[in-house]
């Protein structure tokens, strides 16, 4: 067996499973003892689901990938060099690859669900919701900010293309340049 196999049943990737699968089951339990009005109501159990949708579809895509990677090989074991090498099939290189990144997007968001129990702390708590008010000013200053280099770059834009056509009508000097269309 290589020491690199992209595509083989590790233990970990078993446990991964079934602590998915768990977390999935307790979501489930939660929700039908919550009801669903008073579960989507909390921005962790939103979080908690989305976290979970990126496990389970990471999941997804890399059976996808496995299974076109085995296709007609009569193994279960794909090199690295097989599955990303020249002669990997590249729609199961893409579903790897998309596996990879919907997992690491999950993880991410694992660490997000962990802070959920920051705060209960005395200290983290209001540190917490602090950063959350600051996270949201800083996303309504980026709205504005975004809003106004918009309209600053279309009014730019606008202004030039007048200059390029005015240029022409007076002066006879035709241009090529993209403002004038």
């Amino acid at each position: 067996m290589p020491p690199w196999n992209l595509t083989l049943f590790y233990l970990a990737d078993v446990l991964i499973a079934l602590w998915i699968a768990g977390l999935l089951f307790q979501e489930a339990k939660e929700a039908y003892r919550q009801g669903k009005e008073r579960y989507f109501s909390q921005y962790w159990n939103v979080v908690t689901l989305f976290m979970l949708g990126m496990f389970v579809i990471s999941g997804l895509l890399w059976l996808a990938g496995f299974f076109l990677s085995v296709e007609g090989k009569g193994t279960s074991e794909i090199p690295v060099r097989e599955a990303f090498g020249i002669s990997a099939k590249e729609s199961a290189y893409r579903l790897i690859l998309l596996s990879n990144a919907f997992f690491s997007i999950g993880l991410v968001l694992s660490f997000i669900n962990a802070s959920n129990s920051f705060q209960v702390n005395s200290v983290l708590g209001p540190l917490q919701l602090s950063l959350v008010k600051m996270i949201r000013d800083i996303a309504k200053f980026l709205f504005l900010f975004l809003l106004l280099f918009l309209a600053f770059g279309w009014a730019e834009r606008k202004v030039y293309s007048r200059y390029v056509q005015a240029r022409e009508a007076f002066t006879g000097n035709a241009t090529e340049h993209k403002f004038a269309q």
